[in-house]
């Protein structure tokens, strides 16, 4: 939504087991560069919200009403992050990334033009409590320690950035939309075209390189930054909780597969008994589900 949100859907991480048992074991950051080293030690929370994400599209993409309630939630945070490095911009170790890089990725208006999109002219959404705290720790880092917007800037402008234009390619045939259709704004970024992509990401880890970090301060964005993906987790977690039971079946439709379908109608017959545990089997069912639609669309993306 990285954004376990929006982690590459269907990636084949072979080392995530290896990353984490040795985490103890990695490198400082005094013996690699800082970008690496904020990747590197974040990794292992990263994958572990793969999962939860591939259950957030496979819903989202199956009814617009869940997927604009996501973009609903994470537009807030991102209209946040963004207010907060527009006050700091001044701030001596925002101040080198904020022109060169950040003004050029904002999101707040694109995720607007998204909601829109897929759910007409709305009022303000209500923030729900994720979201809530979500911006009440990023307004307390604001407040006292600007220089850790650093770690939610990266996080949710790379995810966007990197694993972000997969979801966007997967998103469009999912959803059925043709190359001329709107409803993909968050992916596109008009001020960094796709082919410079690559090189702009490059230049982005070198700056971030090149600030004057103390080890406690890179130890300390680095913790802030393990802090958002269970952040973001839980944004996910409520929206898929409050869901309307109609997706679940828009979900099932969708598949060709009948072991997808038959992961989903268990589900929908525990609901319809009201068992205590039917949202986590819904969960569940709908993890096992989304993972064979994204492999199957992504396969044709390919």
């Amino acid at each position: 939504m990285s954004f376990a949100f929006l982690c590459p859907v269907g990636s084949v991480r072979k080392n995530a087991i290896a990353k984490h048992d040795g985490e103890n074991n990695q490198p400082s950051s005094k013996e690699m560069p800082f970008s690496q080293a904020l990747k590197e030690q974040t990794q292992h929370v990263h994958d572990s919200s793969e999962g939860l994400a591939q259950a957030k599209m496979g819903l989202a993409f199956a009814d617009p009403r869940v997927w604009v309630a996501l973009l609903e939630q994470f537009g807030h945070v991102y209209a946040a992050i963004e207010d907060e490095l527009m006050v700091n911009a001044n701030d001596p170790h925002l101040s080198p990334l904020y022109d060169a890089f950040f003004h050029k990725l904002h999101r707040a208006e694109a995720f607007q033009q998204d909601i829109v999109y897929f759910g007409g002219q709305r009022e303000g959404s209500a923030r729900c409590k994720a979201v809530d705290e979500y911006i009440a720790r990023i307004r307390h880092v604001a407040g006292t320690e600007p220089v850790l917007l650093l770690a939610y800037a990266q996080t949710m402008y790379m995810a966007l950035l990197s694993g972000g234009q997969v979801i966007g390619r997967i998103q469009r045939t999912a959803m059925g939309l043709k190359p001329t259709d709107g409803g993909g704004a968050i992916f596109e970024f008009a001020l960094v075209p796709t082919k410079q992509q690559a090189a702009f990401k490059k230049s982005f880890a070198l700056a971030l390189d090149a600030l004057p970090l103390a080890d406690d301060l890179k130890m300390r964005l680095i913790e802030e930054k393990r802090s958002i993906f269970p952040r973001n987790d839980q944004i996910i977690r409520e929206v898929v909780a409050n869901a309307p039971l109609g997706a679940y079946f828009s979900l099932a439709r969708r598949f060709k597969y009948h072991i997808a379908a038959a992961c989903i109608v268990p589900a929908l017959a525990i609901v319809a008994f009201k068992q205590s545990n039917a949202q986590q089997y819904i969960t569940a069912a709908a993890a096992s589900a989304a993972a064979i639609f994204h492999s199957s669309d992504a396969e044709r993306i390919e």
